[in-house]
């Protein structure tokens, strides 16, 4: 039995959610993607960058990458 077969409704919870909402994983995928070159980028401790990065609260990635690049790169 996978992880998901055993949570139907957070299976439909995600599905909902999805359906409704379907920039929503684009959004998150984009994100993701965002932070993971932005910390190759940037020569920051990992405990340093995240602190740095949610500082920004609900900013969008983009800007905050923009503003953080704008700091931390000689």
């Amino acid at each position: 039995m996978t992880r998901w077969a055993s949570r139907p409704s957070r299976v439909w919870a995600e599905t909902t959610r999805n359906s409704i909402y379907p920039a929503t994983r684009l959004m998150y995928w984009l994100s993701t993607r965002v932070i993971l070159e932005l910390r190759a980028e940037l020569n920051l401790s990992p405990q340093h960058f995240h602190d740095q990065l949610l500082s920004y609260g609900g900013v969008p990635m983009m800007l905050i990458a923009q503003d953080m690049r704008q700091r931390f790169v000689p």
